[in-house]
């Protein structure tokens, strides 16, 4: 049987909790995680966790533990909030270390690199901090150090484009070998996808590796910048 009160201070619990989480998720989603990002790089799958904690468990133990007039109702109450506060801070830690930090369009293929991905790991606090920045990977010219690169790779280390220091921004000529080995984009599928018009006619799309959901990539070489990040 539920305690006088205690269905009001769950809701008000709740409501409380809603307001916080909100706060969470518009964060998440707008600056780290943008749609499809959210599906493609796990990002959903941890809003799920907080969002479970933070809205189901902490109401639900005020819901059970309220008594009116209690002794240290308000100690109990106290320590609840400060569980839901360490699990959303853990949730926004985890998703800050784990943000899309690189967007890396490469020979058939792109990869979304997270910031705790980078090589070495000293390269996580150079990472961009809103948003995956799109870069190509392009190897070193010299051969005695594309022959150690390959070392490393066979080795278990790494591929290059986990590697900041070989990207470079789309304005370098490499990107004319990665437009070269994408599909092309149809002028139909531009106008289905509601693309505004002068769009460049030389649209091409690249499959996008990432943990959870097949993506991919639409880019110009004309424009020499990323168009849209598509769920296939």
């Amino acid at each position: 049987m539920i305690r006088e009160g205690a269905a009001r201070a769950a809701a008000v619990h709740l409501a409380l909790s809603a307001l916080v989480v909100g706060a969470f998720l518009a964060l998440v989603i707008s600056v780290w995680y943008p749609p499809p990002l959210l599906q493609g790089a796990g990002g959903m799958r941890l809003v799920l966790i907080v969002a479970a904690v933070d809205l189901v468990a902490g109401p639900l133990i005020t819901l059970l533990i309220y008594k009116k007039g209690k002794p240290g109702l308000a100690f109990d109450l106290t320590v609840i909030a400060l569980l839901q506060a360490s699990a959303l801070a853990y949730g926004l830690h985890t998703t800050w270390v784990s943000r899309p930090a690189y967007l890396v369009l490469s020979p058939y293929r792109a990869t979304l690199v997270a910031a705790n991905e980078l090589y070495p790991a000293d390269q996580a606090h150079k990472a961009p901090a809103w948003g995956a920045e799109p870069m190509l990977a392009v190897a070193p010219q010299d051969a005695e150090a594309r022959q150690s690169l390959l070392f490393e790779v066979v080795d278990g280390k790494p591929d290059i484009e986990y590697r900041p220091q070989h990207h470079r921004p789309l304005s370098d000529p490499a990107l004319a070998a990665v437009h070269a080995t994408a599909e092309p984009v149809t002028a139909a599928e531009l106008r289905s996808a509601d693309f505004p018009a002068g769009v460049p006619s030389d649209v091409r799309r690249l499959p996008l590796i990432t943990r959870d959901q097949e993506l991919e990539v639409w880019f110009s070489l004309q424009d020499a910048r990323v168009l849209a990040i598509r769920l296939r």
